[in-house]
């Protein structure tokens, strides 16, 4: 995927409809999730929905790192609100819809309720929670995603970026396909630069 097509896909992402997704997630566990449990399941769901209907959920930059692939700017959010000094200031949304608990745990705060997801966003979020909760040990999760995730490669003691190209291509899309999807994708960014004018 070339840069520009990098930038224009990635900027639909919403960070609103992505504090939405991870709210609904940790809604689904109680209330009260682990923020590794999290991170896997928002991948999950990105990565089911772009195979199965050609989109993410969250439009979020997909990295891969030793625990496995994840969503890079919710990872950063995540820290943010474990107050990491290394982050970047946590944006509006997230402040106040997430508190930590302990060292591991996200309780959901305030609810921002799911206006930005669709009905078939929700059922690809809850798929991912009841395909991953059922590990017992955010370890168990991780040596499963390995597993089941050729996308995956270790990087090693630093991360990667995971473009969607790539993973459709590891998934065994072939190249007419992924070109298919991702002009689809670029439509529907520049659709929404010409609604933001």
């Amino acid at each position: 995927m070339n840069p520009e097509t990098f930038r224009s896909i990635h900027g639909l992402y919403s960070e609103k409809k992505a504090v939405q997704a991870a709210a609904y997630l940790c809604r689904l566990a109680g209330g009260r999730i682990d923020f590794g449990y999290l991170l896997k399941e928002l991948y999950w769901a990105d990565r089911a929905s772009l195979l199965r209907v050609g989109q993410p959920v969250t439009f979020d930059r997909m990295t891969v790192m030793r625990c496995g692939p994840l969503l890079s700017q919710v990872y950063d959010r995540v820290k943010a609100v474990f107050g990491r000094p290394y982050v970047p200031s946590l944006p509006e949304l997230w402040k106040g819809v997430f508190t930590p608990q302990g060292i591991y745990y996200l309780h959901l705060q305030n609810d921002p309720g799911v206006g930005e997801l669709s009905e078939m966003d929700m059922a690809f979020l809850r798929k991912a929670h009841r395909r991953c909760s059922v590990h017992r040990t955010f370890k168990h999760l991780v040596d499963w995603l390995h597993v089941t995730s050729p996308e995956w490669e270790d990087p090693g003691d630093t991360s990667m970026p995971l473009s969607y190209d790539e993973l459709l291509r590891k998934r065994g899309w072939d190249q007419e396909s992924i070109n298919e999807c991702l002009e689809h994708l670029e439509y529907q960014a520049s659709l929404q630069k010409i609604s933001a004018i």
